[in-house]
């Protein structure tokens, strides 16, 4: 099993990793943002999920982020909000 601190996108101090920012900027165009509440108790767990990822995604450029949160899904799924 990995350790929960190699799972983690970011350091103790909260800063995103440099390994994760240099992925998610090589890559901005093939990486999603989903989140996983099957498991029992994680519904109780979603706003503090969510709030870590925010925390994440505002680590990188804002066009980066925005792809990361929606708009690859959107081109993917064939879904504008407009």
């Amino acid at each position: 099993m990995l350790s929960t601190d190699l799972q983690r996108l970011d350091d103790p101090d909260g800063i995103i990793k440099a390994e994760w920012k240099r992925l998610f900027s090589d890559h901005a165009d093939r990486v999603l943002y989903g989140s996983d509440i099957g498991p029992k108790g994680r519904i109780e767990q979603y706003e503090q999920i969510e709030e870590y990822y925010r925390g994440i995604l505002m680590q990188v450029d804002a066009h980066i982020a925005e792809k990361i949160a929606y708009s690859n899904a959107e081109k993917i799924f064939g879904f504008s909000g407009q």
